[in-house]
């Protein structure tokens, strides 16, 4: 049983390991990112009060599960997959179940598999965040604007994200209005309402034109 309570543990420490990634990258590349787009000709920079606003809107994100349900889930989802696999090898080879929950916690602990995925999230959610940020510091700025997908020119990039292969994403639409990216509505490259498929290592990013 103690074993037991050691893989529920681990499982549960990297769930509290996520909100604070979560909620430290939203609430610094969010705001920063939605100062960069901010645009008004008669002030040098926005206002005290708007600061304020990308501060709770980017805590909102994070707090109301937005980005956490879908995302803390899906990584969730894969750990215990993982303990199930290892458990069942474990098992194959003629260990106890206390043997083999101690194979999981050890290979956890001593194969950084927590810093890796850690690494992982922190890009995908670093590129989310600072363009959810850019996209709503774009929507309060003093002048209208419009916005476009810029995809990354490499060998990397999704075909449906791919800009030189869909030229429709290249082109500035109302910042209202979704990009239509593999059948799926969003405003903006990691947009947490796409499916995982869709967002995790992403690496496109949201342009801008003053209209």
């Amino acid at each position: 049983m103690r074993k037991g309570n050691d893989v529920a543990r681990v499982i549960k420490a990297e769930e509290d390991q996520l909100v604070e990634l979560y909620d430290l990258i939203y609430g610094t590349v969010y705001v920063a990112f939605a100062e960069t787009r901010y645009e008004d000709p008669l002030a040098k920079q926005a206002p005290d009060n708007l600061l304020e606003k990308w501060l709770l809107a980017a805590r909102e994100l994070v707090q109301t599960r937005a980005v956490l349900d879908k995302r803390i889930v899906g990584v969730l989802d894969s750990t215990i997959a993982w303990v199930n696999d290892i458990t069942a090898e474990a098992l194959s080879e003629g260990l106890s179940t206390d043997q083999a929950a101690k194979k999981i916690v050890e290979q956890w602990t001593e194969g950084d598999i927590a810093l890796h995925r850690a690494e992982r999230i922190a890009r995908t959610e670093t590129i989310s965040a600072s363009n959810a940020g850019g996209h709503q510091g774009a929507i309060d700025s003093a002048l209208t604007m419009q916005h476009f997908w810029i995809a990354s020119f490499d060998g990397r990039v999704r075909d449906a994200h791919d800009t030189a292969t869909n030229p429709g994403l290249l082109t500035p639409i109302p910042m209202s209005q979704s990009f239509i990216v593999d059948g799926e509505a969003l405003l903006y490259p990691g947009d947490p309402s796409g499916s995982a498929a869709n967002v995790i290592n992403c690496r496109c990013v949201e342009g801008f034109v003053t209209i």
